[in-house]
């Protein structure tokens, strides 16, 4: 498991440097585009999250982008993995050869 962690890193790195790039060539072509842009930096961090609630959960991963989108929008269920009372996240990665 600890490969896959490396690679999805890996592969979030990539797209940071990637997107924006891409994005803004695209915004050349279709309007509106570039106000994705911004936004970029919640999409690690909400990739983090699910790997959180994943963890905890062992949920499949529809499942676990549900709650993810549930916990972030106001009035929904929150995601019990992400509340300020969650136990701290296991490291996956430290057990990992």
């Amino acid at each position: 498991m600890g490969d896959t962690a490396a690679e999805v890193d890996q592969a979030l790195h990539i797209a940071s440097q990637v997107l924006p790039i891409a994005l803004g060539g695209l915004a050349m072509f279709v309007p509106g585009v570039s106000a994705i842009t911004p936004f970029l930096p919640l999409f690690t961090k909400v990739v983090q999250a699910a790997d959180v609630v994943a963890g905890d959960t062992g949920k499949p991963l529809l499942d676990v982008i549900q709650d993810v989108l549930n916990h972030l929008t106001p009035g929904a269920p929150a995601a019990p993995a992400l509340s300020p009372t969650a136990p701290a996240p296991v490291d996956r990665q430290a057990g990992a050869t």
